[in-house]
């Protein structure tokens, strides 16, 4: 508030000539309807920008709540602590290698491959490999000509030359084309995730314990998730998917460590013909992401000490 009124007085001294303690209501209401006075959200966002990058000037709340925060081996993430919450044990597992196999199905890998294609078009050579079979298929011909012993060389050579990479197959990578094309088409969408930050990591605290995230476009005091969609678009399936998968927990905490004031989800079928659907969040269900999260939160400090580790062998709730 002192760095907005101060930017104020400078404001008022060079538009209206004179001293700010000389200048009358009447006088101050005139220059914000003129829009002389500086926007107070820019004020906040240059302020922020600048304590991003330069430390040394945040203020003794940011570095007493850094310095107050409890010694968790690493961040949280919201799938890990979701992950926690259905099944505390998956926490220790997860720390120790362990992959739930929940975030590795079919549609996973896909949403995950269109993610990449729509946020970091750029890199998608570097992280995927398309397998085209079509060559050699004809090459073999016959009527099973997968079940070749040269098609099965031909594939095994294609993994141990990609063994960095995800191999994806020539469906899918069609597939995810047509539906970039179909996104390509609405203005809309356009207006949502142009000129915008993509994959933009952020990172604070909650109540001391830290949490980071990775926010798929990060606007002007917004924030958008793309996520792919089977089902139907009603309104009534959208909002059921928001809060059975804990889309609304999830968001609210990355607005939160964005400072963002919207969120939106942008879904999109995987069926054809592969409709967009754009989805912003009411005060009402960031309120209740904001619950969900901080029952979560709690859910995790009960159920692990500050070095992670269990508190008790066998969990017990009253419920």
């Amino acid at each position: 508030n002192k760095l907005i009124a101060h930017i104020m007085r400078e404001d008022m001294k060079k538009s209206l000539g004179k001293p700010p303690d000389f200048t009358t209501g009447t006088e101050v209401l005139q220059l914000i309807a003129s829009g002389s006075l500086t926007n107070t959200e820019s004020i906040r966002r240059s302020r922020q920008k600048l304590q991003q990058h330069n430390p040394e000037i945040r203020g003794s709340k940011y570095k007493q709540k850094q310095s107050s925060t409890r010694d968790f081996k690493e961040q949280l993430s919201f799938h890990t602590l979701k992950a926690t919450y259905q099944n505390p044990e998956h926490y220790e597992l997860m720390k120790a290698g362990w992959k739930n196999p929940s975030f590795d199905t079919a549609s996973v890998r896909f949403g995950r491959m269109m993610h990449k294609l729509l946020l970091e078009f750029e890199q998608f050579d570097d992280d995927y490999f398309v397998f085209d079979d079509r060559d050699i298929i004809e090459e073999i011909g016959g009527a099973r000509p997968t079940a070749t012993k040269k098609y099965k060389e031909f594939k095994q050579a294609i993994e141990d030359a990609n063994i960095e990479r995800e191999i994806v197959s020539l469906q899918d990578w069609e597939q995810a084309c047509t539906m970039l094309n179909r996104l390509d088409e609405m203005q809309d969408v356009h207006d949502l995730l142009d000129n915008t930050l993509r994959e933009k990591v952020v990172s604070d605290t909650l109540l001391n314990v830290p949490y980071k995230g990775l926010i798929d476009v990060l606007g002007d005091n917004y924030i958008v998730d793309y996520k792919t969609h089977r089902g139907d678009l009603s309104p009534d399936t959208l909002e059921k998917v928001i809060y059975d998968y804990g889309y609304h927990g999830q968001l609210a905490n990355y607005a939160r460590m964005a400072e963002a004031e919207k969120v939106f989800i942008l879904f999109q079928q995987t069926v054809y013909p592969y409709t967009p659907c754009i989805v912003e969040f009411s005060v009402k269900t960031l309120k209740d992401g904001s619950d969900y999260l901080l029952k979560m939160h709690h859910n995790f400090v009960d159920n692990f000490d500050q070095v992670g580790m269990m508190r008790k062998d066998c969990l017990a709730y009253s419920i």
